[in-house]
């Protein structure tokens, strides 16, 4: 039941926060001569687990009827699978592996999205002691050449390959070199393929047991690839020590770090090839006792209703998204009074990452909140790379927008003057070692007192107040100069724009490199330009060819123009893309994040378009085949 009604809410900030279950932070902030600044938590880093396979193992014997994971069945059913459970058939898993002579010198690779017997495949080999890599899906299911997949094959030269559906992956499976190779899949099995269940059949599991009392700091626990962004992904080594400290600046900010009756649940799509999911939200969730729900939907255009779907029937403790996947999440929370009381029945927070949130989508959000609970709900979020797990996070409720948080215990983040900028780079026992073979490329991304460059930027959200944390500046690759000289801050731009034009468009792309002024890219939400219009449902050319949209539109480029009007901040010309990001092409990853330079190379023909004739300003469209 609504506590408070919505047309009442005027004043977000007069009502409370919900209780977080963190400390509050403590910052310690050192500044020296050249202007850096070194950032650490004054709040010791907790003790750390013997390895991810031993705290699981754990967690199973004190909790072994708690739900870990649960998917999706063809019916449309939560399949559920225990604590317990999941430690025996991985056991069991482990055991088959230890049996057929694999070690830390025969890696596995893992072609799935999230599932069960992914998770269960990990966690054997974990046990094992096999190095494991989940690739991301794209390489096989997207890109037409397959290329980054027999790049990333070349780098791992794997013993066994995982790929959760035979069917679906045949393609990928028919162009890796797989002589000599072990083929595991959950269906479809064949005299090539064994099946996951024929590996899950052993009762003896000492062999496991002796395997784990091997395991040391030095462990390697997995090879996770980068995004690969600007070309060929880089493999970095996780040792187990890496992934144990991650969990351990989490636990060290909890009140309650030992808290048996708490078990959050969460919805999570995020793919677990990625550090976010796969590491960060993953092993937070077995250290806590709690359940991940794995979500078959996504933030993008007709997937996101699963997720709906799936709130619908799932009162979760931390839901996390894109803020695309938070915008369509609010307007959907705004039609359907049912869908809120479930989604707020639980929630302790909301999470967020890889780009601000606009402060419209986080104002309608704690609106939603304020009607159903009387209170805020934290929206949090956390930064860091595959290379250093997560340096910063917002573990305290906060108003300030796109703040990435502070250092986490044990970690030290160094700002370096660079421009205008502070250029983020961090140590600790989180970031990486190497990448694998690739010593020489590995020594270029540190500097001479060892701390490893991110390539971004941050600013203080508050610089008058410090300990309200950092805020994300951008990509120090992206800021780009103009012909003139005058640089122009990518994320500045993108965040006013996108701010400006609210729900009209789902995202942007700055160009205007070396050029004389600034342009950009959009896409449209159809439904948010139909619905502004108050007109019935239009194809894409109809509303390519509607001056009643290009005037809304070009009222808003005019709004954001009369409030930047500086050569580095002014847009000039946006042109409405018809064609959405490609996941085949790089343009857009599985996180819902743009590639923007993927963007602006591969539509070389329309920047070419828009820079060739003076004519071309305010609001065009990509002509429509």
């Amino acid at each position: 039941m609504q506590t408070v009604d919505l047309k009442n809410i005027n004043h977000v900030a007069d009502y409370p926060f919900q209780d977080m279950p963190y400390k509050e932070p403590q910052l310690e902030m050192v500044e020296d001569s050249d202007g850096c600044i070194i950032l650490s938590s004054a709040t010791p880093l907790c003790e750390l687990e013997k390895s991810i396979a031993h705290m699981f193992k754990k967690q199973a014997s004190a909790f072994p009827s708690r739900v870990w994971l649960a998917e999706k069945t063809h019916d449309g059913n939560w399949r559920e699978c225990t604590y317990g459970d999941f430690d025996k058939q991985s056991d069991m898993i482990a055991q088959w592996l230890l049996e057929y002579g694999l070690n830390d010198t025969t890696p596995m690779m893992i072609l799935s999205e999230n599932s069960i017997s992914h998770g269960l495949m990990i966690m054997a080999a974990m046990k094992a002691r096999v190095p494991v890599a989940s690739i991301s899906a794209p390489y096989s299911l997207m890109d037409q050449s397959l290329q980054k997949l027999k790049a990333v094959e070349a780098i791992l030269q794997p013993k066994v390959i995982f790929a959760q559906c035979g069917e679906r992956y045949k393609n990928a499976l028919q162009f890796l070199n797989t002589q000599g190779r072990i083929l595991v899949v959950e269906d479809n099995p064949s005299d090539e393929l064994i099946a996951i269940s024929d590996l899950s059949t052993s009762q003896n599991t000492e062999a496991v047991a002796a395997s784990m009392d091997k395991i040391d700091d030095a462990t390697i626990a997995k090879y996770m690839f980068t995004s690969g962004s600007t070309g060929t992904p880089k493999c970095v080594v996780q040792t187990q020590q890496i992934l144990c400290a991650q969990v351990a600046g989490i636990k060290s900010v909890l009140k309650k770090p030992d808290d048996k009756e708490y078990a959050p649940i969460s919805l999570q799509w995020m793919p677990w090839s990625h550090v976010s999911a796969g590491n960060i939200a993953y092993h937070e969730a077995i250290m806590k006792g709690g359940a991940i729900y794995i979500d078959d939907g996504k933030p993008i255009p007709g997937l996101f209703e699963k997720t709906l779907d799936n709130l619908r029937s799932l009162s979760t403790s931390v839901f996390g998204s894109a803020p695309l996947g938070l915008s369509w999440l609010a307007t959907a929370l705004e039609k359907d009074l049912e869908l809120q009381k479930m989604f707020f029945a639980k929630l302790e927070a909301i999470a967020y990452g890889g780009s601000a949130l606009p402060d419209d989508v986080a104002r309608r959000l704690q609106i939603l909140a304020i009607a159903n609970t009387g209170k805020r709900i934290p929206i949090i979020s956390m930064y860091g790379s595959t290379e250093t797990q997560g340096v910063t996070g917002t573990y305290w409720p906060t108003d300030l927008p796109g703040v990435i948080g502070l250092p986490m215990p044990g970690i030290e983040v160094k700002l370096v003057p660079c421009g205008q900028k502070l250029e983020v780079r961090a140590k600790g026992p989180t970031v990486l070692d190497s990448y694998y073979q690739q010593e020489a490329l590995t020594r270029s991304f540190f500097d001479e007192q060892g701390y490893f460059k991110l390539g971004d930027a941050a600013r203080f959200a508050d610089p008058n107040d410090r300990t309200k944390g950092l805020v994300f500046d951008g990509r120090i690759s992206e800021d780009f100069k103009l012909l003139s000289g005058t640089w122009v801050s990518n994320l500045n731009i993108k965040s006013n724009l996108m701010e400006v034009f609210g729900r009209l468009i789902r995202d942007t792309v700055i160009c205007g490199e070396n050029r004389e002024f600034v342009s950009a890219f959009a896409w449209l939400d159809k439904q948010a330009v139909e619905k502004v219009l108050n007109s019935e449902e239009l194809s894409i050319a109809d509303l390519f060819a509607s001056p009643a949209v290009k005037q809304l539109l070009l009222q808003h480029l005019t709004e954001y123009n009369n409030n930047h009007p500086g050569s580095s901040n002014k847009v000039r010309t946006l042109m409405i893309l018809s064609t959405p990001p490609s996941m085949g092409l790089s343009e857009i990853n599985e996180k819902g994040y743009i590639n923007r330079q993927r963007v602006i190379d591969n539509r070389a023909h329309l920047v070419e378009k828009i820079y060739a004739s003076d004519d071309l300003s305010g609001v065009i469209f990509e002509p429509v085949n």
